[in-house]
């Protein structure tokens, strides 16, 4: 494809699919190699900033850290004057906590958004992530100041409570009764006729039950 259409205007965008269809593959190094050539050659294309997403999931797959801190890196300084690169690092960030389970990528992606573009609509997100994060991980010292992050920092955000609800199932699961009956509370007070309030009842009706409290469960 380089050699027979190394001037084609559509280039970026079918390396860019081909790293995609390698990436569905798990072909992670052949994917790597695409997007790369794609951001080192077309950087101002509507196609770079994609690729460099791709080779930030590519290098977490290949557990290749030099190589993911590298791309963490290039995805900020990079695409530096570009509007959407918050909520490309928020995506990619979201990927390797949930999906992939690297939370030193999520946390490096989200403590970047929040550093270079704290008033960004994902900022608030970034910050739950980084909770969440804490969580998982058994630091709940450092939840708990995250927490307070969010109620201090973020409080007229609109999805606050939505927030404070996903925690609440955070520290659910990871059997902090008190901490996660706190967050429900949060939603219910905050946004009591929300779909996440109904559910945040049913999550304070868990705890109750975890904490032999049947009655008040009902």
């Amino acid at each position: 494809m380089l050699a027979k259409y190394p001037d084609h205007n559509d280039l970026p965008q079918a390396l860019q699919w081909l790293g995609n269809d390698y990436y569905q593959a798990k072909e992670y190094e052949k994917a790597a190699n695409a997007y790369r050539y794609v951001v080192d050659n077309w950087l101002a294309s509507e196609y770079a900033l994609g690729a460099q997403k791709g080779l930030s999931l590519s290098s977490v797959n290949l557990k290749d850290d030099p190589g993911t801190n590298a791309a963490i890196d290039d995805l900020f300084a990079k695409f530096a004057g570009r509007g959407d690169v918050a909520q490309a690092a928020a995506e990619v960030g979201d990927q390797c906590r949930r999906d992939l389970g690297n939370y030193d990528a999520a946390r490096k992606l989200y403590e970047g958004l929040l550093a270079r573009y704290p008033d960004s609509e994902q900022a608030m997100w970034a910050q739950r992530g980084i909770v969440n994060i804490d969580i998982k991980t058994g630091d709940y010292a450092a939840a708990e100041a995250g927490v307070q992050t969010l109620l201090t920092k973020y409080a007229e955000h609109p999805d606050l409570p939505k927030a404070f609800y996903w925690l609440g199932n955070d520290y659910l699961d990871a059997r902090q009764n008190d901490q996660a009956a706190e967050c429900y509370q949060y939603t219910i007070d905050n946004r009591p006729d929300s779909n996440e309030a109904m559910l945040s009842w049913s999550g304070i009706g868990r705890v109750h039950i975890r904490r032999g409290e049947d009655e008040a469960a009902a």
